[in-house]
């Protein structure tokens, strides 16, 4: 596979915007070495011999920032830099290319001038995804590895990133071409009964394959519905706080964001309007919404917060539904437990420092997941882990997650081509679909490494990627 622009050499800042004490630069293509030649000087002044792009060796060099004129139109001595330069040969790159990175000073003007100049020495400027994209058509990564990159690069909890590492270094790859290879062996035995029609055949050939289809269209299946999980874990999860006025809901939120920041009053109806923060909880990127309270109210204002407050919750990864543990229930708890009741939620019982009001198993309330105390702090950890029970679910994936929904379309595809086959094999129906079917598993595995014709997804997939990566 091969594309007519990696003839062009390309470069971008690779280090993110703002200040900084160091940025690099990235040159990669045919003439990343001779565009580095013509912007660098050695530490003498002179310019870089042979032996000054050596690669994978790091060298100081200077480069000219910039070509000014006074106040008065007189030139101006250049403004130099000293920078460190990291020549690396092809294939031994990122890209599989000739790459030159060069780490000047941080800040915004700097980098920018280095591109510049490495932009009017021939270069042309990458777009968004440009270099992992090359990585990709040069053979480097596989479509799922390149994929990996931007989620690691977006990771924005330890968890979420060690999930993005392990595909990077080609986990979910591995298994794919293992699931591809196991495909490819129960393809080859449909096929045998179809060329060996009127010849005698083990009685266990159809059973052996029967076997295989379902064992493999489970693990793909398995693998598929960690979507959800691998969704949350990357983009975050959204859970809202719900109960009745002074149920605990803002002493909560302080609680497990570590420091006040909602309102905490003895009055009821403090809390109008919704607030949220984003706060990790269990290796997951949490938005916390803390909500008004739930009751029967005849103020306008306060009757607008309440729908708000029941509209988050519908639309939320999960809500927290707290009970104050210090009182009986009343009928606006109660009609709130079964407003809930087909949402995914976590029932808490809050106030666990007070003398408890009202048994876990009473009445029609639901059984209460984990007692907790914003006062003395306790439960918390508990809940917190209940929280990451409820957002990414235990699965037989050995960790293993889907982080992009592409993927997960595509294993479902394949899961679905496995059971038609499973479906036809059991009907005594041709073998010939079968292999069909099987081969269809394959091309859908296939689309998810990048081993079929994917031009048309490479834009969309590497677009999103940030510039310089």
């Amino acid at each position: 596979m091969g594309a007519p622009y990696l003839a062009d050499t390309i470069a971008a800042i690779a280090t993110a915007p703002g200040a900084g004490a160091v940025a690099i630069v990235r040159l990669s293509g045919p003439d990343a070495f001779a565009v580095a030649r013509r912007v660098l000087r050695s530490n003498a002044g002179g310019s870089l011999g042979a032996d000054g792009l050596e690669s994978h060796r790091a060298r100081l060099a200077r480069l000219g920032l910039s070509g000014r004129t006074s106040g008065d139109g007189r030139d101006a001595p250049d403004v130099v830099d000293e920078v460190l330069v990291l020549p690396m040969r092809k294939p031994r790159s990122y890209t599989g290319e000739d790459v030159v990175e060069i780490q000047c000073h941080g800040g915004g003007t700097v980098p920018r001038l280095v591109l510049e100049q490495c932009l009017a020495a021939g270069a042309r400027v990458a777009r968004a995804g440009e270099f992992t994209e090359r990585a990709f058509l040069n053979g480097r990564l596989d479509l799922a590895r390149a994929e990996a990159v931007a989620a690691l690069i977006e990771a924005r909890t330890t968890e979420a990133a060690h999930a993005a590492a392990r595909q990077v270094a080609g986990e979910l790859s591995q298994r794919l071409t293992a699931w591809r290879l196991d495909l490819l062996d129960a393809r080859s035995l449909a096929e045998v009964s179809l060329d060996f029609a009127d010849e005698e055949l083990p009685l266990t050939l159809e059973s052996d394959l029967r076997d295989r289809l379902d064992a493999l269209k489970l693990a793909i299946s398995a693998l598929a519905a960690t979507w959800e999980s691998g969704r949350r874990l990357r983009d975050g999860a959204t859970v809202v706080l719900l109960g009745a006025p002074n149920a605990g809901k803002s002493s909560l939120f302080n609680a497990l964001l570590g420091r006040p920041r909602a309102i905490v009053a003895a009055d009821p109806g403090t809390t109008r309007d919704w607030i949220e923060e984003e706060v990790a909880i269990a290796g997951v990127a949490v938005l916390l919404r803390d909500t008004a309270g739930v009751r029967t109210a005849e103020e306008a204002v306060e009757q607008a917060g309440i729908r708000a407050a029941l509209e988050l919750a519908r639309g939320a990864d999960l809500t927290l539904l707290l009970l104050d543990g210090s009182r009986a229930p009343d009928d606006d708890d109660r009609r709130l437990v079964e407003a809930t009741r087909d949402l995914r939620r976590l029932v808490v019982r809050t106030k666990a420092d007070l003398a408890p009001g009202w048994a876990p198993t009473e009445g029609a309330l639901p059984q209460v997941a984990v007692a907790v105390s914003a006062v003395e702090e306790s439960g918390l950890a508990e809940l917190r882990a209940q929280v990451a029970g409820k957002l990414l679910r235990q699965t037989d994936t050995d960790g293993l997650v889907v982080l992009h929904e592409r993927h997960a379309i595509a294993l479902a595809r394949a899961a679905s081509h496995l059971d038609e086959a499973g479906t036809i094999l059991r009907s005594g129906h041709d073998l010939e679909i079968v292999a069909l079917e099987i081969g269809a598993a394959m091309a859908a595995l296939d689309e998810i490494l990048g081993q079929c014709d994917v031009e048309d997804l490479l834009d969309r997939i590497f677009s999103r990627f940030c510039v310089g990566k």
